[in-house]
């Protein structure tokens, strides 16, 4: 980005104020609109005959991106010295074999932006973008238009594309298209109410694209909601107290995937009374009756067996007697 050839560097590793060449890489995983770029910062390079101080940056991409705004290479000017004149600017390239003894088959590609004229060149802040220009083509680009039916509405649906192109293999893409609803719906803002209470006419205020009618249905733990029109009215259940999560949904009643939802909290505020739980009465347990022991069966069948005997021992004596 910058060269003379009585510059130096010295070195020191710090967090705020290096010196020398720091080197810094940015990956698309943590910037996705920025890509995989690699950051050469030159902080105070000096002259040796002047004494002058400079800070320049070289910032490259991996790879050629052909988006508007995708630069391959850029170079950055900061905290110039006193004596920009001297020294050159440029960018050099191949795009042939390269020889470790003659170099590139085809020779050098370059671009020279100034030489020994710098002070006509650079100024403090100054930026430059390249783009790179070459007789292949890195990049398809394809535009085409789809035809949603209404069902769709509120829905994400994936669009598959399956790409074959000739000299590569053949790739399938997945993109998903966000189908945008008739209903737009304006968030609530949180709420509170006292234990046992309820909250009445909250109004739900919304906007429809189309004249269809729509509905309004409300959820959450622990609370039962009154739907009148576009207002609604919020119970909490009895003796709860706390936070719960009520969400309100606005949809259309005859496309019922052509909706809109918002949520917000309820905090229930507890009136320092917890219920007494219910007295359950037991009735008593009366003893078991026990039932009276039968008569013996043996002493009154023998009894009658002795009365019959003494009555037939009479008879026998009163016989003998006559």
């Amino acid at each position: 980005p910058f060269w003379r050839g009585s510059f130096e560097m010295k070195y020191r590793a710090h967090w705020e104020d290096p010196w020398g060449l720091t080197i810094v890489n940015q990956y698309a995983e943590e910037r996705p609109d920025l890509g995989d770029l690699l950051f050469l910062e030159f902080d105070n390079v000096t002259d040796m005959e002047t004494g002058d101080e400079f800070d320049f940056q070289t910032i490259l991409r991996s790879g050629i991106d052909d988006h508007p705004g995708k630069f391959e290479v850029i170079y950055a000017y900061k905290n110039l010295g006193q004596d920009t004149a001297k020294g050159t600017i440029f960018i050099e390239g191949f795009d042939s074999a390269f020889s470790g003894n003659a170099g590139p088959k085809n020779g050098q590609l370059y671009t020279v932006l100034g030489f020994d004229n710098l002070d006509s060149v650079l100024s403090e802040d100054l930026v430059l973008c390249f783009y790179y220009v070459g007789p292949e083509q890195s990049e398809v680009e394809l535009s085409f238009k789809v035809a949603v039916q209404p069902q769709a509405m509120g829905k994400t649906l994936p669009l598959t594309l399956d790409v074959s192109l000739e000299g590569s293999d053949d790739t399938q893409l997945v993109h998903q298209l966000e189908v945008k609803g008739n209903i737009k719906l304006a968030p609530l803002a949180d709420m509170q109410v006292a234990e046992n209470g309820r909250i009445d006419g909250i109004e739900v205020v919304y906007i429809d694209a189309d004249k269809v009618p729509n509905q309004i249905k409300v959820s959450g733990d622990n609370v039962t909601a009154e739907v009148n029109g576009n207002r609604i009215n919020l119970i909490p259940k009895a003796n709860f107290h706390g936070e719960t999560k009520v969400t309100v949904m606005v949809h259309d009643s005859l496309n019922p995937g052509d909706s809109a939802s918002t949520s917000f909290t309820l905090k229930v505020i507890s009136d320092g009374v917890e219920p007494v739980p219910p007295v359950t009465t037991v009735p008593p347990v009366e003893p078991p009756v026990e039932p009276e022991p039968a008569p013996k069966s043996s002493g009154g069948s023998l009894g009658w067996l002795w009365v019959a005997a003494l009555g037939l021992l009479a008879t026998v004596r009163r016989s003998k007697s006559l």
